[in-house]
């Protein structure tokens, strides 16, 4: 349906209305909830390795990938929150949660960090 709007500009306007609706409500329901809210640019988040700053080579579209310093192995997803959380929180020493309890080391744990090759 969107597809047949001919002007791009209002064919993006349509298209960000749902994700702002989206980010509203979840706004409001943290508020209620007295949990801070914090915006945090998720662009490239899930390239870069959280313990080196390096590289995080996928090959072949995989969703698992290596650490080019390290060697770790990565799954993009649990990459892409490790550098979410360490942007709101270096980003303006925010009340991002705490790192407690996360090993940013490259031990394996429950989070989906595999250091095995």
């Amino acid at each position: 349906m969107i597809n047949r709007i001919g002007d791009d500009q209002l064919r993006h306007r349509i298209y960000q209305v749902s994700f702002k609706g989206v980010q509203k409500a979840i706004e409001e329901k943290a508020r209620e909830h007295g949990v801070p809210v914090i915006y945090v640019n998720s662009k490239n988040s899930s390239k870069t390795c959280p313990i080196h700053s390096a590289l995080v080579i996928y090959s072949n579209g995989s969703r698992v990938g290596r650490c080019s310093r390290g060697g770790e192995l990565w799954h993009r997803d649990v990459v892409a929150r490790y550098n979410l959380l360490l942007k709101a929180r270096v980003g303006d020493g925010s009340s991002a949660p705490s790192l407690r309890g996360f090993a940013l080391d490259g031990s394996p744990h429950a989070v989906g960090l595999d250091s095995h090759p």
